[in-house]
């Protein structure tokens, strides 16, 4: 971010100059740039700093400030009262964006089990989401093709960075372990997303968050918070629950598929949904191992 930038983002925080700051170590996918600050008046926030283009997740999803945009623009403004992105301002130019936040890090999930209470809460939550944004997703957002993309080989070949490489190295396991029509598919739906995405697209889209994981979650007595909407973009809603499946370890993938169809109602598509796991395995496949993953190989052949 610009230092012009960012000093006029710190001049209209609501709640007073800041008084320290301090790095804040993150496990996240991306890029971006982590601080604590503390205001006068003894607040704390987060700031969050990016760099237009300086990450291989950015890079590969075209971000160009999304989440800072949608907060600009008043999208996030129309989500649901009890659907929490915790920022409460944002500044953005050309080449970057920093984003202030609350600390909400006390929270957010814990890592370990998630009880399925708390699952339903949050899928009832980001269906709420869906149902604000059917049939009016807000344009320039990130397309399904290249939301298909983002794990591609292709795309990640080229990156010289920790993640790429395990991603990498976890479809060379998938394509090892799944049969060959499973294997396949899922090599054709990386080398071009088209058909799949087309498919995906028949019927109502709406504004899907993208990254819905615990990592990016958290609980309140009056509310979900929901963090990182730098991949938010058009989707069938069945495209939230791919990375619940793969992480939440509390249920059996049948059961959150259950929880996810109940808060869903008849915003869920059974053909969709289908096909939604079928593009799962090929956007987390290669983090799946053991049982998950031949969950993952018989769902997928279902699809096909």
């Amino acid at each position: 971010m610009t230092a012009a930038s960012a000093q006029r983002l710190e001049a209209a925080l609501p709640f007073g100059a800041v008084a320290a700051r301090e790095p804040l170590p993150h496990d996240g996918q991306s890029g971006a740039t982590l601080e604590r600050v503390t205001l006068a008046d003894g607040t704390r926030l987060v700031l969050k700093h990016a760099t237009v283009g300086g990450d291989w997740l950015g890079r590969a999803s075209n971000d160009d400030g999304r989440e800072a945009r949608l907060w600009l623009d008043g999208t996030l403004g129309r989500l649901p009262a009890h659907v929490d992105t915790a920022i409460v301002a944002a500044e953005r130019d050309e080449s970057s964006y920093v984003l202030a936040m609350r600390d909400v890090s006390d929270a957010l999930l814990p890592t370990g089990p998630i009880d399925r209470a708390t699952t339903r809460r949050l899928f009832s939550a980001i269906a709420a989401v869906h149902r604000e944004f059917a049939g009016s997703v807000p344009d320039g957002l990130l397309s399904l093709e290249d939301r298909l993309r983002i794990p591609a080989p292709a795309t990640l070949r080229e990156e010289d960075a920790h993640i790429p490489r395990a991603i990498l190295a976890g479809w060379r396991r998938l394509a090892e372990h799944a049969p060959d029509d499973v294997a396949d598919a899922v090599a054709a739906i990386h080398a071009d997303p088209t058909d799949l995405a087309r498919d995906l697209a028949r019927g109502e889209l709406t504004l899907v968050h993208g990254d819905f994981r615990p990592a990016n979650l958290g609980v309140t007595q009056d509310a979900v918070i929901v963090l990182d909407w730098s991949v938010a973009g058009p989707a069938p809603p069945e495209m939230e629950l791919p990375w619940m499946l793969l992480t939440t370890p509390t249920a059996t993938e049948d059961d959150v598929i259950e929880d996810f169809r109940g808060a869903s109602g008849d915003l869920l598509d059974e053909t969709r949904l289908r096909l939604a796991i079928l593009a799962g395995l090929a956007h987390v496949g290669c983090h799946a191992t053991g049982a998950k993953l031949d969950w993952w190989i018989e769902r997928a052949r279902e699809a096909l």
